[in-house]
């Protein structure tokens, strides 16, 4: 250590310094990545976990599939009080939802739109008792349909304004959720989706209805397909397909009846007549939302843990660079005041010496090979130099004394002579 020039210092001490520079930027770079995935997986978890949304699905489920609109047009098709008694269930579940949405903090158009389902739900709920009227006089369901219209788009747009409000804004390029996805599925299938439009079909019997059915196997098909491209367990692959197998059928199945009007089949005759099981596709709409809210809990733990690690890492860079730091600050008072400033303070003092004529002081840091040792050097060569130059001074005055002896002997002897 002795030998450590001042430059080879002064470069260790910045290398120091640069290395501190990149573990920080290293642990921010880390830091911000897991920010990043906290972001991503908390704005997926508040989006599926926002009131609005969940409470938007259940009502596409009571309205659609499965519910108000299945039931309506089965009962007009079978004519049976199981169906009667579901639509006044699925009635009754519709209201409550809404009410409990009201309740929500809503803009004027959500308020609007909840205004018109809610009609359109009512005029639902009490048309029913007007099919079961014509059900006691044997009216066949083309009938029935003909004489009991019900316009649906105001409630369609109506949903629509709802899913706009509940999930709001979206960042450009960001991609939907699964949460978004299902909705979507559910969108399409239900209330003026496929099933809606399926049974209009196997009443009216019209390729316009027909059309209708094969855009919504189409748009259920991308959503699942876009679903799948999210990446999903093995459980969900199983339930996807399962639900595509069902959605192809009914695809099929619109053919079929149409193949079958043409023949001068009934509205009944094509219902009895179709064997389409929809049992998977049931069980795959409430298995990928239990997959969800499961995916979702995992994802909440990520969150903790990501967070966790987020504080272990702030943690063990504050001590880092306080560490770092606290040795370059050390390293830099050793550097400057062992190795400069004492060093040169005690060749200054030396040189004061020398100058004040003790040509036998002792010069510090002589031999080292630093910048100080160099000056050191030049100090003792400068020393040296005043040591010669007094001793040719010593010898210069010892000569004139010898001199001025020898003259005076001479002259003594001279003035002996005379």
């Amino acid at each position: 250590m002795n030998n450590l020039r001042i430059s080879t210092a002064s470069r260790m001490l910045l290398i120091a310094i640069v290395v501190t520079g990149i573990i920080q930027v290293v642990n921010v770079l880390r830091i911000t990545n897991n920010v990043e995935t906290i972001d991503g997986a908390w704005v997926e978890f508040q989006e599926a976990q926002n009131e609005k949304i969940r409470l938007l699905g259940d009502l596409r489920a009571a309205m659609g599939y499965g519910g108000l609109i299945e039931n309506f047009k089965d009962y007009m098709l079978r004519q049976t009080d199981e169906y009667l008694e579901n639509v006044k269930k699925f009635t009754d579940k519709s209201m409550s939802i809404i009410k409990t949405y009201e309740g929500l903090a809503l803009n004027d158009a959500e308020t609007a739109a909840l205004g018109t389902i809610e009609e359109i739900v009512a005029v639902y709920g009490e048309q029913v008792g007007e099919v079961e009227t014509l059900t006691f006089d044997v009216v066949p369901p083309e009938e029935i349909d003909k004489k009991i219209q019900i316009d649906p788009s105001p409630a369609l747009e109506a949903l629509k304004t709802l899913a706009q409000a509940a999930e709001g804004k979206k960042k450009k390029g960001a991609k939907k959720t699964k949460s978004q996805l299902l909705n979507s599925i559910r969108a399409h299938l239900g209330f003026g989706g496929l099933i809606h439009n399926f049974k209009n079909l196997v009443i009216r019997r019209d390729a316009a209805m027909a059309d209708k059915v094969k855009a919504d196997v189409a748009a259920i098909t991308a959503a699942a397909e876009t679903y799948k491209a999210l990446g999903v367990s093995e459980n969900e692959a199983k339930l996807l397909d399962g639900l595509a197998g069902v959605i192809t059928a009914y695809g099929t199945a619109v053919d079929a009846v149409l193949a079958q009007a043409r023949d001068g089949a009934t509205a009944r005759d094509i219902d009895q007549a179709l064997n389409l099981d929809d049992s998977a596709l049931t069980g795959a709409l409430e298995g990928l939302k239990s997959e969800i809210k499961d995916q979702l809990t995992a994802k909440s733990q990520a969150v903790e843990d990501s967070l966790e690690g987020v504080r272990g890492l702030v943690k063990i860079g504050v001590w880092v660079t306080v560490v770092l730091l606290t040795l370059l600050v050390a390293g830099s008072y050793w550097l400057l005041h062992f190795r400069v400033r004492n060093p040169i303070k005690a060749i200054t003092q030396a040189m004061d010496d020398l100058a004040g004529g003790n040509l036998e002081v002792d010069i510090p840091a002589l031999g080292q090979k630093t910048e100080v040792g160099e000056m050191a050097g030049a100090v003792q060569v400068f020393k040296e130099n005043a040591q010669e130059v007094r001793r040719m001074a010593a010898a210069r005055e010892t000569e004139q004394r010898r001199n001025q002896r020898k003259l005076q002997s001479e002259v003594l002897a001279l003035n002996t002579a005379l």
